[in-house]
This record gives C-alpha cells, sequence and structure tokens, in this order.
C-alpha cells in the first residue's frame, strides 16, 4: 500500500514511456504476452492462464516475472520504483492510440493472415472481447495478440502464418542478425558441384562441460523429477498444449508424451525439433522431421544447419551446401532454448518444487534441461571443416574460405557477442568452440571483421572469453551457499535477461564480502 501511495502516477509514466518499448523488448515471448494481457487488456489471472494455455498459477508466477524485470530494467536506468506500483503506472497509462497509419498496418496483416485459414470472424470476435488497442508499444502488443490467437484456436497452419508476421516485427526491433546477413551475402560460398566428405554418422563430440561443479553435485542427490501423477495434472491443467506435452516429455523422459505431441501437433516447429534429434530415430523418419522444421519455421536459419548436418552424414554434399547458404540468408536464429527451459520449469512448479528448484535444475542441473543442438551444431561445424580441406584438396582457396567463414557464423549465433549474452554458460561455450576450430584452419596472419584485427586476434579473444565463463561457474561455486532462494532466483533471471557476467557481477557485490 505505501507503494501505492508513494509515487506519482503521471510523474512515473512520464519517466518510464519513452523507454518502455525497450523495456518490453527485453522479456522473453511468453512472459510479454503474459504481461500484456494482465495489464494491458486488464483479465483476470485465470483467463490469462487459459488464453496461453498453462494453469492460473502459472499465469500469476509468469505475470510477476515479468513486472519484476521491468522493475529491474528501469532501476538500472535510474527510475526507482516498486514492482506494485510500476505495474499501477503501466496498466494506467500505457494504452493509448497509435498513429492510424500503424493500426491499418498490423491490423491488415492480420487480417490476411487469418483470412487464409478461415477464421477472420474468429479474429474479430477476440479483438472485441479483448478490446486491443495499439499504444506505443503497438508492434509487440500485434504479435502477443496474434500468438494468442494461435493458443486459443491451436491451428497449425494459423501458427505458421502467425509466426512469420511476428518475426517480421521482431526484425524491426533488433536487426543484428538481418545485418550480418546482409554481410555475408555480398561473400563469397562455396561453389558447386562440392568436393565429396565421407559420409559418416553423428560424432561423438561432446558438449562444452562449463558449469558449476559444486551446485551441480548439490542437484545430482535430489534432482526434480515428475511423478506419473504429477504429469496428467500438468497436461490436464495446460490443456494437452504441444509446449505442455514436451515439458512433461523432457522432465519424466516418456517417450509416450512425445509420440501424442507428433501425433496431434506435427506442424509445431518445437514438436518438430524433439522429434528430429531424439536419440535412435531412423534416417528417414530424421529426415522427414527436419523437412517439417523447416517448414514450420521458414525464417529460423537454425532448422538449415540441421538439415545440412543430416545431408553430410548421409553423404549428400551438395545438398547440405546449399541449406548452409540457405541458413545464411536469413535473419533469425533460435535454438528454443528459452521456450524449452521455461515450460520445463513450469512444469517443475506445478509439481511442488520451489521457483528456485524448478529454476536452477532447469537451468544447470545435470538431468536438467537436455540441449542435443549443441553437440549436433558441434559436428556440423566439423563436417564443414572437413568440406573446407576437400576443397582446399581440390585447388578452390575461395570455396574453402568461404565454408569456414560460414562456421564462424554458426558460432557468432548463440555466443553472446551479436546480442545473445543471455545464453547460459555451456551454450556459449560451445559457440567458442565452434568458432575456434574453423578460426584454427585458417591463415592466422589473414584480416579478419572489420576492425583491422587478424585470425589470431580474434582467437585470442575467444579463449579469454571462454576462460572469463570459467571463471564465473567458479566464483558461483564460492557463492552459491551463501545466496537465498529469492537471490538465487533473481540471479538467473538476471543471467537470463541481462548475461552472465552482468548477474555475476550483481551476485558478487551482494555477497562477494561476506
Amino acid at each position: 500500500m505505501n507503494q501505492l501511495l508513494s509515487f506519482e502516477g503521471d510523474a512515473s509514466w512520464d519517466l518510464i514511456a519513452p523507454q518502455i518499448d525497450d523495456a518490453l523488448s527485453e522479456l522473453s515471448e511468453p512472459d510479454r504476452e503474459a504481461l500484456m494481457l494482465r495489464y494491458f487488456k486488464n483479465h483476470d489471472f485465470r483467463t490469462v492462464g487459459s488464453l496461453l494455455g498453462i494453469s492460473d498459477d502459472a499465469a500469476q508466477k509468469r505475470v510477476s516475472r515479468a513486472v519484476e524485470r521491468l522493475r529491474e530494467f528501469f532501476a538500472r536506468r535510474g527510475v526507482a520504483i516498486g514492482a506494485g506500483g510500476l505495474a499501477v503506472v503501466i496498466s494506467a497509462h500505457a494504452v493509448k492510440a497509435a498513429p492510424a497509419g500503424l493500426a491499418v498496418t498490423i491490423s491488415g496483416a492480420a487480417m490476411a493472415s487469418a483470412a487464409g485459414t478461415g477464421t477472420t470472424l474468429t479474429f474479430l470476435k477476440i479483438m472485441a472481447m479483448t478490446k486491443v488497442q495499439l499504444s506505443v508499444t503497438g508492434l509487440i502488443i500485434a504479435g502477443a495478440t496474434l500468438s494468442l490467437i494461435v493458443q486459443h484456436r491451436n491451428q497449425v497452419v494459423l501458427r505458421e502464418q502467425n509466426n512469420s508476421l511476428r518475426q517480421q516485427i521482431e526484425q524491426l526491433e533488433n536487426n543484428s542478425l538481418s545485418e550480418r546477413s546482409a554481410r555475408f551475402r555480398g561473400s563469397p560460398v562455396p561453389h558447386l558441384p562440392a568436393p565429396a566428405i565421407p559420409p559418416t554418422a553423428s560424432s561423438a563430440s561432446p558438449t562444452e562441460n562449463i558449469s558449476s561443479s559444486n551446485l551441480l553435485a548439490r542437484l545430482s542427490k535430489n534432482q526434480p523429477h515428475l511423478s506419473s501423477e504429477q504429469a496428467e495434472k500438468f497436461l490436464e491443467d495446460n490443456h494437452r498444449s504441444a509446449s505442455s506435452l514436451l515439458a512433461v516429455y523432457r522432465t519424466t523422459a516418456n517417450s509416450a508424451y512425445l509420440d501424442e505431441a507428433m501425433g496431434k501437433f506435427p506442424g509445431d516447429p518445437q514438436v518438430a525439433f524433439e522429434a528430429a534429434l531424439r536419440t535412435g530415430v531412423a534416417p528417414e523418419e530424421k529426415r522427414r522431421w527436419l523437412d517439417a522444421l523447416k517448414k514450420s519455421a521458414p525464417e529460423n536459419s537454425f532448422a538449415n544447419y540441421l538439415s545440412a548436418l543430416d545431408y553430410f552424414n548421409s553423404g549428400q554434399t551438395d545438398q547440405a551446401v546449399q541449406e548452409l547458404i540457405a541458413a545464411s540468408d536469413k535473419s533469425r536464429f533460435n535454438d528454443y532454448y528459452a521456450e524449452r527451459s521455461q515450460a520445463n520449469a513450469e512444469a517443475l512448479e506445478s509439481a511442488g518444487y520451489s521457483e528456485v528448484e524448478s529454476l536452477v535444475a532447469t537451468a544447470m542441473g545435470p538431468e536438467g534441461l537436455d540441449q542435443p543442438q549443441l553437440k549436433a551444431l558441434k559436428d556440423l561445424c566439423a563436417r564443414m571443416v572437413e568440406l573446407a580441406n576437400s576443397y582446399r584438396q581440390a585447388g578452390d582457396e575461395t570455396s574453402a574460405q568461404a565454408a569456414l567463414q560460414m562456421a564462424v557464423s554458426l558460432g557468432e549465433n548463440f555466443d553472446g557477442s551479436k546480442g545473445a549474452a543471455n545464453r547460459p554458460p555451456t551454450t556459449r561455450a560451445t559457440a567458442f568452440a565452434i568458432e575456434y576450430r574453423a578460426l584454427q584452419s585458417m591463415d592466422p596472419a589473414a584480416p579478419f571483421g572489420s576492425g583491422g584485427g587478424t585470425v589470431k586476434d580474434q582467437l585470442d579473444r575467444i579463449a579469454q572469453q571462454k576462460a572469463g565463463i570459467t571463471e564465473l561457474c567458479n566464483q558461483l561455486d564460492a557463492l552459491y551457499p551463501k545466496a537465498t532462494p529469492q537471490d538465487m532466483i533473481n540471479f538467473l533471471d538476471r543471467a537470463r535477461l541481462f548475461g552472465d557476467e552482468s548477474a555475476m557481477q550483481w551476485l558478487t557485490q551482494k555477497y562477494g564480502g561476506q
């Protein structure tokens, strides 16, 4: 109550309004959608949960987490306001009319998407029911609204079209990957036909094991998991959606839940992801799901990378090179880590585990969120280096360099240097390993990048960054026993939002001197 009475509403809004777009864009998509429904559309938590396909409790926790992340964003910029006050200020002031041209553009695109699937009338009803208004954050709200329609209708075709629209909106907000793709388009690409390299099954290269050893040892003694009863209750609360089925599959290791998701949601990109990367799948089945992933996420270069590896392993080198060229021409890369980890944490919380247990186990646990894509991408890098060597043996140094540069670009997608500092340590270490291996096959004295540096300079930078991640994990070993459960939640939230370095700096400042 003191928080609600202590701020001047209009004055607070004047401080945060210029930054509200940036603040909302830093939220994950699920958190942003929940926040929009609760405070921009004034829905209660039951309605929020129903529209998002999650339980009431999960909706409340997601909204609370989103508000806290907004509060931290503004606090770092000198705007101190409590979470309760912030929610009231946003709810009271944020929804305003946007320029008419923007409304027409977004509404027209949405109507075109809906018309293609016979759901125009449903779209109009939802728009009327939720009283959607476009504000200074109109692009983000429109993307969230369209996503909610998909979840409400649960239609695969509409999901594909809506995802395409949302991806276009996100490109307007952050074009770093687009700029890199544009630069790459002007670079040489490997010539076809490509020289043959021997087919092989997926190699045994491990993912980078950079994590906090003491913390993992403590977690492994009591690893959170879902019983059959808890799994069914979670699925019932979440309407057996694709996301909930996959979360239960990952937290129980029961493949029957994946089979159910594959049968009900064959056009969902995350279902295709899990189906294609599961172990023991037949080659023709793997190819079918890789093609499904490319179709369901046409702007996501990650699908092309996985497809390229499969073609390499089956000896179809030309097809693999074509997939790599297609990947380099796209402006989006998403390996679904954020979506998968959040769904896992919500499943564990539904089983009665505390928020900190769920988050820590999902982010860092030895049996937490499996990331098969990391090993796959490392294997792909190895094949790309083999391809470059084959080009060199054939006397085509231009194609060799193009293949190696593609491998470096693959690592840059998730090494933290291109706006992805919130990747977990293991992911970033794997990205560094990919870049390092490709750069080692280049001339150390050759120029690299636009800053006047050399390949050797880049190798030294990567080695320093990897050493820095290892040091951060060692610091966490020392600080974790001192941190309260709530501060561990704050630490993991900060790591996901602002990166490991920022989160560790905060934790060190709070507990380093104790």
